[in-house]
């Protein structure tokens, strides 16, 4: 199965472990933190929806609370980024539409 949409996506893979261990994202006022989102991996397979292939082991990064504010999502999407750096790429994009 491929889970690409296009030849040009690469697929990396991003360890649930390693998301809830370093995907935290503080809230800091004043240098003081004040709070915290609460980042973590749930297990949400996807199964025959619309255009989509199956994919029992699909989970999906959420936060508690939603970020809204976009300077720490961006923070987020960074660090996620890092995460997912550290494990390459499971499929290599390619630039060749067979």
């Amino acid at each position: 199965m491929d889970a690409r949409k296009s030849p040009s996506d690469g697929i990396t893979k991003v360890l649930a472990a390693a998301v809830r261990r370093s995907c935290r994202v503080e809230i800091i006022e004043n240098g003081n933190v004040v709070g915290s989102y609460a980042v973590d991996a749930i297990h949400r397979p996807i199964e025959n929806e619309q255009d989509q292939v199956d994919n029992l082991a699909h989970c999906q990064i959420e936060c508690n609370p939603t970020i809204a504010n976009k300077s720490r999502f961006k923070k987020l999407k960074a660090g996620l980024a890092n995460l997912a750096n550290e494990q390459g790429f499971v499929v290599q994009p390619t630039d060749d539409p067979a």
